[in-house]
This record gives C-alpha cells, sequence and structure tokens, in this order.
C-alpha cells in the first residue's frame, strides 16, 4: 500500500498526502558520451495509467530498462514505496513489485502458453533463473491453478495448450502480458503492447489494459495517441532524454512544446 507523509496548512493542521508509488529523481542514464536519459524527475501514481510517449531515441525503453533493473543509472534515484530501488539486480525489483512486459516478444515459443505462464508463476515462488527452470519445471505440478487463472485474465484459456509459437501476433503480446502478471506485480510496464497489431487486436489490447488497471498501475510506453488519450491518467512526454511535459491527456494536447516535438513529427 502507499505510504503517507504529514503535511501542515497554514493554519497548522495536519493532513495526510500520499507519495506516490514510484518516483526518480535526476534520473540520468549515459552511454559514453550519449545521455540517452536526462535529469529525469517523475512521478507514478497508485492506481493510475501513465502513458510515456516521445519521438524515436526520445529514452523511453532506456527508462523503462533504468527502472527495471537491466541498467544502473549514472545519476539520480528511483524509488518504489519510498524506497530505493536503483542499484537492484532486475530479479530483486521483480520481487519488489514491479513488472514489465518487452517491445519484441519475450518467451518460450516452443513451449504452450500455459507453460509459458507456469514458468513465470514458479520463478516468482522458487527463484531461479531462466536455464534452471528449464531443466527443472517438467517435474513441478505447482502453480497450474495460478497460471490457468492468469491465462484467464489474458483471454487465453482456450489456447493454453497450444504451442506460443502458433499463437496469433496479438495472442503473443497478450502472453507477454500473462508472463509478467505472473510475478504479481504493484506495478506493471508495457512496452508498445499494441505494437504491429490489427485494429481489432488493438481493441482488444485496450479492453485488457483497461481490466489489469482494475487493480495493478501501469506504465505503458506507446505511440497510438488516441490509444492512449483514450485510456490514460497521464501523460508524460520525453524529448532528448528529458521530461518534457507531463499531465492529463488534455493538458498534453493542448501544449505547444508537446506539438512542436512529438505530435508534428512522424510517430512509432
Amino acid at each position: 500500500m502507499a505510504t503517507h507523509t504529514q503535511d501542515t496548512d497554514d493554519t497548522g493542521a495536519s493532513e495526510s498526502v500520499s507519495d506516490p508509488l514510484l518516483r526518480t529523481e535526476g534520473l540520468t542514464k549515459r552511454f559514453g558520451t550519449l545521455t540517452a536519459v536526462d535529469d529525469l524527475s517523475l512521478s507514478i501514481e497508485e492506481g493510475d495509467i501513465t502513458a510515456v510517449i516521445g519521438p524515436n531515441g526520445a529514452g523511453k525503453t532506456t527508462l523503462f530498462n533504468t527502472l527495471t533493473g537491466k541498467y544502473e543509472p549514472s545519476e539520480g534515484e528511483v524509488r518504489f514505496r519510498g524506497e530505493r530501488i536503483d542499484g537492484l539486480a532486475p530479479h530483486d525489483i521483480v520481487g519488489r513489485g514491479i513488472a514489465r512486459s518487452y517491445q519484441i516478444t519475450n518467451f518460450f515459443p516452443e513451449l504452450s502458453a500455459r507453460e509459458n505462464v507456469r514458468l513465470g508463476v514458479y520463478a516468482q515462488h522458487a527463484g531461479f533463473g531462466r536455464s534452471d527452470l528449464l531443466s527443472h519445471f517438467t517435474q513441478q505440478e505447482d502453480h497450474l491453478a495460478e497460471a490457468d487463472d492468469i491465462l484467464d485474465r489474458i483471454g487465453l484459456s482456450e489456447v493454453a495448450t497450444e504451442q506460443a509459437a502458433s499463437l496469433s501476433h496479438g495472442q503473443q503480446r497478450h502472453l507477454e502480458v500473462g508472463i509478467a502478471l505472473a510475478a504479481d506485480p504493484d506495478l506493471l510496464l508495457l512496452d508498445e503492447p499494441t505494437a504491429g497489431m490489427s485494429p481489432g487486436e488493438t481493441g482488444e489490447a485496450v479492453d485488457l489494459i483497461t481490466e489489469l488497471n482494475r487493480d495493478t498501475t501501469i506504465v505503458i510506453i506507446e505511440h497510438n495517441m488516441e490509444m492512449i488519450t483514450d485510456i490514460s491518467d497521464r501523460i508524460a512526454v520525453m524529448h532528448h532524454g528529458s521530461l518534457l511535459a507531463m499531465g492529463s491527456p488534455a493538458d498534453i494536447s493542448a501544449d505547444e512544446r508537446v506539438q512542436e516535438a512529438y505530435l508534428g513529427e512522424d510517430r512509432r
């Protein structure tokens, strides 16, 4: 649950103010002379859907990689529920309650949808690495119920026994989300979850994200402005690694700086 601090108003009375679920302060990530994320400070409120947008090369995926421990920040910090998580290993960050899906599908194509999700559930309980799981999971009959519950949530129950490689593109993207959900996250990061989808598949993805948001805070990198305007509580706009603007969809759509830096450019 979110922590709270006590603020004092002009009368001297105190009121409870919720801390953000996740907060970055001065977050910077450099690769040699390239600064991919530049002094970025933003807050993610619990229960929200927050979209992160920006031109190609704005630093969006690098931001996700830094939040989830793939990259260690060059400067600054990341706090989740008030505690610093920058510098932790990826599996430790997952254990704190943050999970992600990837822009490129990331599952075992030769395994069934159920086996892929069950591996994710088993990893959450056992803490094994990827290679360990492959050698041990066939001996485990545990966690099937949890896997089936997740498959039901993501709409893949009917294809649970089908090989992941044989699923449609939209179903594979949903499977990616299901594997992330296996970690039972409080914060779910989705990197372009509708990339390459047909309009029908995109609609199904929107429905899934909206449903998941009932009990999970979501941060989403997306290029589909109509989609994120419809589903997002707040939008963060990145430009050259920095936070250009953050606000409601209406505020962002009306921001001239955003129109110049992003909305008027070719988007992906």
